[in-house]
């Protein structure tokens, strides 16, 4: 049994592994065949740890009292949105996700 770190991969992309094996036999090792080494496959995503990069497009006055944003992601996501007055103390993530709008 053994435990290997495959690194350097993309995030979010599917990748096929295969194994190949030989023993410790001297002085001439067995090995496993192309189609033993082909009966390993198996298909795994990795993982996407990256927060999104978010993009205010546009934002303007659309009514009184209102604005209309545009925003845009660069993975699908969902954005959440609020508003401060001018020079005031910018929210905490937590209160956008309570009281923002999507």
């Amino acid at each position: 049994e053994a435990i290997l770190s495959l690194k350097g991969l993309l995030a979010q992309r599917t990748y096929d592994i295969y194994c190949y094996a030989e023993d410790d036999e001297v002085p001439t090792p067995n090995v496993v065949s192309q189609a033993q080494m082909f009966a390993t496959k198996r298909s795994v995503t990795t993982l996407d740890e990256t927060p999104p990069s978010i993009q205010i497009l546009d934002a303007i006055p659309s009514a009184q009292g209102a604005i209309t944003m545009t925003v845009q992601l660069d993975e699908p996501g969902t954005v959440y949105c609020g508003v401060v007055w001018n020079r005031h103390h910018p929210p905490e993530s937590w209160e956008l996700v309570r009281q923002g709008k999507r």
